[in-house]
């Protein structure tokens, strides 16, 4: 209706204050709603929140940044969460190790493509063999 694209219009054109800008990015990440995948190889719905950049900087901590294949595995043991939002496997250098040796590459990639804006690389890079 007209009333309310005119209504819409005019709340787009006030300026918002830096501090009032920051609270809204905040409370916005606060009720994100996390992204459901399912993987029926794990038998389990693996959950994903938006991506930050503060996450993407510890998911590639350590990490050559050539090393697709570890920066996928990082990002699955940082961002994976089950249904109550509790982080699914530890972000040891450890556990990572025995990921790598052992996930099905086709899957992990399906997972974190499925995840979408929520993981720390391009779509292009998980295509990638």
């Amino acid at each position: 209706t007209l009333s309310s694209s005119s209504a819409a219009s005019d709340v787009y054109k006030r300026q918002v204050r830096m501090s009032d800008l920051l609270q809204i990015i905040v409370d916005q990440a606060a009720q994100a709603k996390p992204k459901p995948v399912v993987v029926p190889e794990w038998k389990t719905t693996v959950y994903f929140l938006p991506l930050t950049p503060a996450e993407r900087i510890e998911i590639r901590r350590g990490i050559d940044p050539n090393d697709q294949e570890d920066l996928l595995v990082s990002t699955l043991q940082h961002k994976a969460r089950d249904s109550e939002g509790n982080r699914i496997f530890d972000c040891s250098v450890i556990e990572r190790a025995k990921l790598m040796k052992s996930i099905d590459m086709e899957v992990l990639q399906r997972v974190l493509i499925q995840a979408g804006s929520s993981v720390a690389t391009d779509e292009e890079d998980l295509k990638n063999d």
